[in-house]
């Protein structure tokens, strides 16, 4: 991971690393987040949750809130990353986090960033009492707020008004994070991970942690998935086998996209990379965080992105765009911020390496030797000045912040005298109350500890019910098990039922054969019987076939009589035919004799040869006939 992490560093190949994931990022289906009547429930206009992991509220008749569940089931981790609430759902922000038994809120943002809301007061103010949400029967009260330099934790007591249960909510705001970048080092964002961590939000036996930035997806992701990561290297038993790109691949897959810039995936690599040296017990490393964790309250604008497109004011006729329209603006800014912060010198320095002095970052990564050209001296006073002049336009960017801090703080400030005005009006009154107000508060601490034990009521009864449910699940498996034994019981009673209808059946079939044996020789009786019958039937048959072929036989002896007469009558015509022709003949033959008797014998020759052409064409005509 460090090498990779190294890597990409020398090769400046930050950005394309970036552009390759959301290139390799799919895109869900995000069809409720789009219906028109959930439009306004949206703080920016392309930035949905996707339908299969959207959070659906319980109560009401509309349960969209632009939120969405992310489970790492290695890490045993479950987060709902979710916008800043809007004014209309804060309501319906404090339903989700009672309806999930959710334990903690981890806020990333600001109220009020460069003169941007970013987010509504979803959290009464130190000197307000309470907070009420009508719409979903909720109270909300301030218990408890401790102030560090880089974020504050608040304790809040949640009631359900109609349940009147009360559970106690802890909420994370880290103080110090600027929006589309990233804090100055690691060392106050890992603090405060680990603050969040030590408080028990994140255990699996909680419900999940609600994580929240602007938009949900920039800082919330950045922290999401250093956590995820942090965890998955202490379990796994090869940490080599984390591929930070893949875990983030696998979270866009539940929310889309997570880690907005490339500078915010180096800065999780980086945080991951210290955060495993730490807890692996880096003692130098530990040595340097109180150095690094120095940050203000309100941190210079270091290396800024270009500020995002102009945002509409909530309720206006369009959701405004949470993703810069120019992908070379961001990139633009990167490279200009991997140059020119003060505070550079922390955020690009290499794991394992000295920390180069102060002066490096406003001189740049470049190594300044004596024998440098006259070319890149020039090139080193003009960085220098440009270095200078956006240090001062910072430095201006940093003073109207701290004049905005210090109005605020002043407003808090007199907020606070009124408070304490108040507070000393009021003191006077508990003076005199002060017995009933013992009274009250060990009213209160019984009502606490009443609370507390019907908390753990509550928790004792959610144990019973998972006992009664795994007991259930037990009886169901004793109850599947018990029917497989039933089944295999009655299969095993009809095998034996079928062995015993088998043996009847083998019985019934032995007394039907002695029984068909009895019928055959029966059959074979009165079948000979109809031997007998059929033979003399066969021979009546016989007789009958014997009279018809003697029938067919003088039929055939007719046919061939009639046939022979047939021919005996073309016979005698040809015989009488013959005849005739012999009579022809002899009469010619007389009539020659005659002739030639007569004396004329050339005439008797002229009819000689007639006569012999007239019988040889009666000859030829009657072999063709």
């Amino acid at each position: 991971m460090e090498a990779e992490f190294r890597e990409i560093d020398e090769n400046g190949s930050w950005n394309a690393v970036y552009q390759e994931v959301r290139q390799q990022s799919c895109e869900l289906p995000c069809q409720v987040a789009k219906l028109p009547e959930n439009k306004s429930l949206n703080r920016y206009r392309d930035v949905s949750p996707f339908d299969h992991s959207r959070i659906r509220l319980q109560l009401g008749a509309n349960d969209y809130i632009n939120a969405s569940l992310m489970a790492v089931e290695e890490a045993q981790r479950k987060y709902i990353l979710t916008q800043g609430p809007l004014p209309n759902t804060c309501g319906d922000f404090w339903e989700m986090v009672w309806e999930q038994r959710s334990r903690g809120v981890v806020m990333l943002n600001r109220v009020i960033e460069k003169g941007c809301i970013k987010c509504a007061q979803y959290w009464p103010h130190r000197g307000e009492k309470d907070m009420f949400f009508k719409d979903t029967d909720l109270r909300l009260t301030l218990v408890s707020e401790d102030i560090e330099s880089c974020y504050t934790v608040r304790q809040l007591a949640l009631d359900n008004l109609s349940t009147q249960e009360t559970r106690q909510i802890l909420h994370f705001h880290y103080t110090t994070w600027p929006d589309f970048g990233v804090p100055e080092s690691p060392a106050s964002f890992l603090n405060f991970l680990f603050k969040v961590r030590e408080s028990g939000c994140l255990s699996a036996d909680q419900g999940p942690v609600v994580v929240h930035c602007s938009a949900g997806i920039g800082r919330s992701g950045t922290f999401c998935l250093v956590d995820t990561c942090l965890l998955l290297l202490s379990i796994r038993e090869q940490p080599s086998s984390v591929r930070i790109r893949e875990v983030l691949l696998e979270m866009r897959r539940h929310r889309m996209g997570l880690i907005q810039t490339a500078d915010q995936l180096r800065f999780s690599y980086l945080a991951i990379i210290e955060g495993a040296n730490y807890i692996k017990g880096d003692a130098s490393l530990q040595e340097s965080w109180k150095e690094l964790s120095s940050e203000e309250d309100d941190p210079p604008e270091f290396a800024p992105p270009p500020l995002p497109p102009p945002r509409e004011p909530y309720g206006s006729e369009e959701t405004p765009s949470f993703f810069p329209d120019n992908d070379e603006i961001i990139q633009q800014m990167q490279i200009r911020s991997l140059r020119t912060s003060p505070a550079s010198g922390l955020r690009q320095r290499s794991i394992g390496a000295r920390q180069p002095p102060a002066d490096a970052g406003r001189l740049g990564i470049q190594d300044a030797t004596p024998d440098a050209p006259a070319e890149s001296q020039q090139r080193k006073e003009s960085e220098e000045r440009e270095s200078r002049r956006e240090s001062e336009e910072w430095e201006s960017r940093r003073e109207s912040e701290e004049r905005e801090s210090r109005r605020e703080s002043e407003e808090r400030e007199s907020r606070r005298e009124n408070g304490e005005r108040e507070s000393r009006k009021e003191s006077e009154e508990r003076e005199s109350r002060r017995e009933s107000e013992e009274r009250e508060s060990r009213r209160e601490s019984e009502e606490r500890e009443s609370r507390r034990e019907s908390e753990e009521r509550e928790s004792r009864r959610e144990n019973e019910e998972r006992e009664s449910r795994k007991e259930s699940e037990d009886r169901e498996s004793r109850r599947e098990s018990e029917d497989r034994e039933s089944r295999r019981e009655s299969e095993e009673r009809e095998s034996r039922r079928a062995s015993e209808e088998r043996e009847s059946r083998r019985e019934s079939e032995e007394r039907e054969s002695r029984r068909a044996s009895e019928e055959r020789e029966s059959w074979r009786a009165s079948e000979e019987r109809e031997s007998r019958r059929a033979s003399e039937e066969r021979e009546s048959r016989k007789e009958s076939e014997e009279r018809e072929s003697w029938r067919a036989s003088e039929e055939r002896e007719s046919r061939r009589a009639s046939e022979e007469r047939e021919s005996w009558r073309a016979s005698e015509e040809r015989e009488s035919r013959r005849a005739s022709e012999e009579r022809e003949s002899r009469k010619e033959s007389e009539e020659r004799e005659s002739w030639r008797a007569s004396g004329s014998p050339l005439l008797a020759n002229v009819f000689l040869g007639t006569a012999l052409a007239v019988g040889a064409y009666v000859c030829y005509r009657a072999c063709f006939h």
